[in-house]
């Protein structure tokens, strides 16, 4: 490879850095398991949260603008579709930094950077179906796209058994206590990680997320957004000393939720009454709101209230798989099986349960686990299974 600027070869394509150890593909994904570790910000602790908010509003505006920009010069100097062609042309080289970077000046240059690689690699996605078939339309950034930072933008240290992270946005630079206790005890021990360089750090992401009017947090603080941090981190994945063998056959049938071996089961009552008592407050709202066409205040609080519900049945159905999936995965520990081979042809029946959460949250932990991951598809009889590393892939 060619010599960077720090006279140190490049690293191909598809290769990662980590740990000052480089790894391809294959052996990165059999070492390292790429997650999220995601946690909301408590408080600034240098400023106040108008600052902050004010800050991160214009920041969030620009990374929206910058971003619709950047898209729409691509499709612009891109190929088009002529009669002659016979296949879609090769893409051609476009470097847009420099002008993005004079016209955005108030976004961090590292911001600027990763959100130019985003929209191309999106844009790359994309572009068969843009520019030749026509059967998509090009990408619509709407307000408020996530400002994201670079490893080099910003640190992450612990004051008082409190995790703090001091991060740079436009003129000054912020430091962010995030939140602690019980209900983070999973993040809080991936932070733990990545500050004693256990796992090797990503890009950090800033981005708020609305709690729902119904929600206790919602009603507490007037549906303000919360602003949010997404860190993205190579965590190095269990390594198994005892020798392993067997197979595991797990997944849904018609009486269980997850079942392993006819022996060990998840029964589905639980979740069919979540998905029940949705249902009749579902239908009791939509039934008042039918009712209440002409009076605009009523019509608003009902829609307020079917979004609560939508939002406080997400969170259970997906807390519920990402427990599910840790009950499994122990039971396959203690086991000693190396494979799990996973089939839910056959699902009891519930309503809109997320089965491909459910799946994901199972492949994950597998796989930080060093457990293969074997998933039988729904279609078709035949025998063909995809891994774990196809099943995650986006």
């Amino acid at each position: 490879m060619p010599a960077a600027k720090d006279g140190r070869p490049r690293t191909p394509q598809g290769w990662k850095i980590l740990k000052g150890d480089p790894y391809c593909r294959a052996c990165k994904q059999t070492s390292y398991s790429l997650r999220a570790v995601i946690v909301p910000v408590v408080s600034p602790q240098n400023g106040s949260w108008a600052g902050l908010r004010n800050e991160l509003r214009i920041l969030w505006s620009e990374t929206t603008r910058c971003a619709n920009w950047l898209v729409s010069e691509l499709y612009s100097r891109d190929v088009r579709r002529e009669a002659d062609h016979q296949s879609l042309p090769a893409m051609p080289h476009v470097y847009l930094y420099p002008e993005a970077r004079a016209l955005f000046p108030r976004l961090p240059s590292q911001a600027v950077s990763s959100l130019a690689q985003d929209v191309l690699r999106r844009y790359r996605s994309t572009r068969y179906e843009v520019l030749w078939t026509r059967a998509r339309s090009l990408a619509s950034y709407r307000y408020p796209v996530a400002l994201t930072l670079p490893r080099q933008a910003w640190s992450l240290h612990e004051e008082q058994g409190q995790w703090i992270v001091a991060v740079r946005l436009s003129d000054s630079r912020w430091r962010l206590r995030l939140r602690g206790g019980a209900a983070m005890r999973r993040q809080s021990r991936r932070l733990r990680q990545i500050h004693d360089a256990e796992a090797e750090r990503g890009s950090l992401t800033i981005y708020e997320l609305r709690s729902g009017s119904g929600s206790a947090r919602g009603a507490a603080t007037g549906d303000v957004p919360r602003v949010m941090i997404k860190i993205a981190a190579w965590l190095p994945k269990v390594t198994n000393d005892e020798p392993r063998a067997g197979v595991v056959h797990a997944g849904p049938d018609e009486h269980s939720l997850l079942a392993a071996d006819g022996q060990w089961r998840i029964d589905p009552a639980p979740i069919r009454r979540v998905l029940a008592a949705d249902a009749r407050r579902r239908s009791s709202l939509m039934t008042n709101l039918q009712s209440a066409r002409a009076v605009r205040g009523r019509i608003d609080g009902l829609q307020r209230a079917l979004d609560a519900l939508s939002y406080r049945t997400n969170q259970r159905l997906s807390e519920s798989c990402r427990t599910y999936a840790a009950h499994l995965v122990s039971h396959v520990v203690s086991a000693g099986a190396q494979e799990v081979r996973y089939d839910d042809r056959v699902r009891p029946k519930l309503s809109h349960f997320p089965w491909e959460s459910l799946r994901r949250h199972v492949a994950q932990k597998l796989d930080e686990r060093s457990i293969r991951f074997v998933y039988v598809p729904v279609d078709g009889d035949s025998e063909s299974a995809s891994s774990v590393d196809e099943l995650l892939v986006g």
